[in-house]
């Protein structure tokens, strides 16, 4: 997560092992086994931080509310971050092989 101090948007980014089911051209030249994503929301309201840490960061729901906002929580149960966007938009993608753990 990612706040821009001058403005009121906020950028969140993903990680995932779930790869797309139709993957770009050039994404099916080399071997990849990581999907990261980042999503641009603009015009937030109602921000509001019950803390932040592991647990919480483990979690996310982003809600249509109306055609106008989009409710968006981070994290679950009381912790956690919440607040309202007036838009969103996907800004970046890539794969790539990433080594895993044992």
């Amino acid at each position: 997560m990612h706040l821009d101090e001058r403005g009121d948007s906020a950028t969140l980014g993903f990680e995932t092992r779930l790869l797309p089911s139709a993957p770009r051209p050039e994404w099916r030249e080399k071997p990849y086994n990581r999907l990261e994503f980042y999503l641009l929301l603009g015009g937030l309201t109602g921000f509001v931080v019950d803390g932040w840490g592991p647990a919480e960061a483990a979690g996310f729901d982003i809600t249509a509310v109306s055609d106008k906002e989009i409710a968006v929580r981070l994290g679950s149960g009381q912790g956690g971050m919440r607040f309202r966007a007036s838009s969103i938009r996907l800004t970046r993608t890539r794969v790539y092989l990433a080594a895993e753990a044992h």
